[in-house]
């Protein structure tokens, strides 16, 4: 890697503080660390900006009851070929264009996945979870597994008191 010459690091080192604008050996450190600070932040800037769209899209599609990972598939789907800075930026300076993408995204959705209309959920039956209690002899080295309602009302509320 070449070196660079004074009046280059004096210029990147102008406005630092110290002997780190003025004294060469100090400010060619200061302008080498600055510069690798300069490269890896040009890239975290790109993530945090990809993130920033991310979570504002996500936001605007559930104003409008989608998930985000739902409303990006039904773009997809819907051959809406528009980036997340752009989707963003509607999002938040257009929020009618915004919702109307976000009709056509669902509406996407729906055809693929629903050809026979929105069908209704059947409500799942919850399983009934009976406690049980394992007995075990020790005279015979045998288990048996019961039920909580099958013991003596003594023992069925030593058991719930101790939560075995």
């Amino acid at each position: 890697q070449q070196a660079m010459k004074r009046e280059k690091v004096f210029a990147i080192t102008k406005g630092f503080r110290g002997r780190a604008k003025n004294c060469f050996r100090i400010a060619h450190r200061a302008a080498e660390k600055a510069l690798e600070h300069e490269y890896r932040d040009r890239k975290n800037r790109k993530r945090e900006m990809r993130t920033m769209w991310i979570e504002r899209l996500n936001a605007g599609a559930r104003e409008h009851g989608l998930k985000y990972c739902d409303f990006i598939h039904g773009m997809k789907l819907a051959n809406i070929e528009l980036d997340r800075k752009v989707l963003a930026d509607i999002c938040v300076t257009e929020p009618p264009a915004f919702q109307l993408v976000c009709q056509m995204s669902r509406e996407a959705l729906l055809a693929k996945y629903a050809p026979n209309g929105v069908q209704e959920r059947q409500p799942v039956e919850e399983e009934v979870v009976v406690p049980r209690v394992t007995k075990v002899d020790i005279s015979t080295g045998t288990s048996t597994v019961m039920d909580i309602d099958d013991l003596p009302p003594a023992v069925r509320e030593k058991v719930e008191k101790h939560g075995k």
